[in-house]
């Protein structure tokens, strides 16, 4: 799942202010909410390697960021990219 390529501050059609932030890793990643915001979903983004899985994609806990969780059978953890797309908390 992919949220495009540029990340980043916008206003939606409601005109709520959304900020979409990335991470980028290998195994587990967490890509976190900035001051002042929450996390309201996520998402995932890896190369596909054979033997590869998502493990969990999830909010972390107090809605602070999303954590993607990624596993490889041969042991060598594929890049991975998690999304989290937020919403000024006030």
């Amino acid at each position: 799942m992919s949220f495009g390529s540029a990340a980043g501050k916008s206003r939606d059609a409601s005109g709520l202010d959304q900020k979409i932030v990335t991470a980028r890793g290998h195994g587990k990643v967490e890509a976190k909410a900035p001051s002042g915001y929450i996390v309201v979903g996520g998402g995932w983004d890896f190369g596909a390697m054979p033997g590869s899985s998502i493990l969990g994609c999830y909010p972390s806990s107090g809605g602070t960021g999303w954590t993607v969780t990624v596993y490889q059978e041969s042991g060598d953890q594929p890049e991975v990219t998690a999304y989290a797309v937020c919403l000024r908390s006030s």
